[in-house]
């Protein structure tokens, strides 16, 4: 496998078992459930009448208000998240090694964890290695 940032992000063959199929199926059926539920209840509160124009210019202002808000909460999150997103991208780390967590079975890697840990105090370093199996 060529080495590559991200290198976990690729196609990871997986299987399901016995009720894991059940459990999938319930949950896009649930999914498919809420949307239509989503749609009734949209439908039905645009069908009631919008009130007195009074009622309307006070909704329009809540609405001008909620969109502001909705602006300056969307502009801080892309201040935040972007450069989250780099470090987590940069930092990213190949998936090599078998673990079992709750049950489930899942990958996990740490490539080099003694010097990309380096910063951490000796505890963390410690921890990190006993939980990835790194020595």
């Amino acid at each position: 496998m060529p080495h590559v940032l991200a290198a976990e992000g690729g196609y990871q063959a997986f299987s399901l078992h016995g009720g894991e199929w059940a459990i999938l199926a319930f949950s896009g059926f649930t999914a498919l459930v809420a949307i239509a539920v989503g749609f009734f209840l949209r439908s039905s509160v645009l069908a009631y009448d919008q009130g007195t124009p009074k009622m309307i210019e006070i909704a329009t202002a809540i609405q001008e208000g909620a969109l502001a808000y909705l602006k300056r909460q969307f502009r801080t999150i892309v201040v935040v998240m972007i450069p989250l997103a780099l470090v987590v991208f940069i930092t990213s780390v190949e998936v090599t090694n078998t673990m079992i967590a709750s049950g489930m079975r899942m990958t996990a890697t740490v490539r080099n964890c003694r010097l990309r840990y380096a910063w951490a105090p000796s505890w963390i370093a410690v921890a990190i290695s006993i939980i990835f199996g790194v020595p």
